[in-house]
């Protein structure tokens, strides 16, 4: 019988990385073979680890897999279909979602708000942050003042467009962090015309660059935005489009009476 190991990835130094290198240690030691299978990893870990597909060469149905599950991702498929014995060890995961300005009815606004939905209705707790909002949002958010930092194990979303006090406090999280860039118009559109908004651009494109060493995870509403993460220096892009709720568009228009 052999003892094997899914997560989706292996970190360097992380309490669920940590937690899977000792669990093989340990397997090793009593005789059993153990290796852990994963969809990402640090390069760091990379000695440590076998891509996740390959592990049709290994599965028995005398063998067992441990299943370190925290996110959805194509390893959760592959360990519900093969024959082995089967166990999950589940490491709860919080999305928290932060931005400077939290509005209803505009695009970030009502994306970080179906996020939110999303997250709930998949069993995971889930709360965004922000520095100032909409009267009428206070039970859909929380303010940054009463923000209480994740743990390691949980997951932040930056939803990122402006400069801000948030992007220093996103740095420090112990979280895996990701951000969601909204694009900011690059300086020279704005220096002939408002020396104040060419600033704000400026610092904000700054401010992006800044997050490059820190984040996990890069996301782009637009492929336009990825490319620009990319030339910021950003490793792991992708897209991740706004959310539309087309059903809005389904109700009649209301004419205006005074026209």
């Amino acid at each position: 019988m052999e003892v094997h190991q899914f997560a989706t990835s292996l970190s360097y130094g992380d309490a669920i990385s940590n937690e899977m290198m000792e669990i093989r240690q340990a397997l090793k030691e009593e005789g059993y073979c153990s290796e852990i299978f994963v969809k990402l990893f640090d390069p760091r870990m990379a000695k440590h680890i076998k891509d996740y597909r390959e592990y049709k060469k290994f599965s028995s149905s005398q063998n067992v897999v441990i299943f370190h599950f925290s996110i959805g991702s194509p390893v959760s498929k592959v360990f519900f279909r093969i024959p082995d014995k089967k166990i999950m060890i589940y490491h709860n995961i919080t999305p928290y979602e932060y931005f400077l300005d939290y509005h209803r009815g505009d695009a970030i606004g009502d994306t970080a708000t179906y996020m939110k939905q999303y997250f709930l209705s998949q069993g995971f707790e889930s709360q965004i942050y922000c520095l100032t909002r909409d009267d009428g949002l206070e039970n859909e958010s929380e303010l940054f003042d009463n923000f209480k930092a994740p743990s390691a194990g949980d997951m932040s979303f930056f939803h990122f467009a402006l400069p801000s006090p948030l992007t220093p406090a996103f740095i420090k999280l112990k979280s895996k962090k990701v951000i969601l860039y909204h694009n900011i118009t690059p300086e020279k559109y704005f220096t002939d015309y408002s020396q104040e908004m060419a600033r704000l651009c400026r610092r904000g494109r700054d401010e992006l660059r800044s997050l490059t060493p820190y984040v996990d995870l890069a996301l782009a509403d637009s492929e336009f935005n990825r490319r620009e993460l990319l030339e910021f220096g950003f490793k792991k892009t992708a897209v991740f489009p706004l959310f539309v709720d087309y059903k809005k568009y389904e109700k009649p228009l209301r004419a205006n009476s005074g026209l």
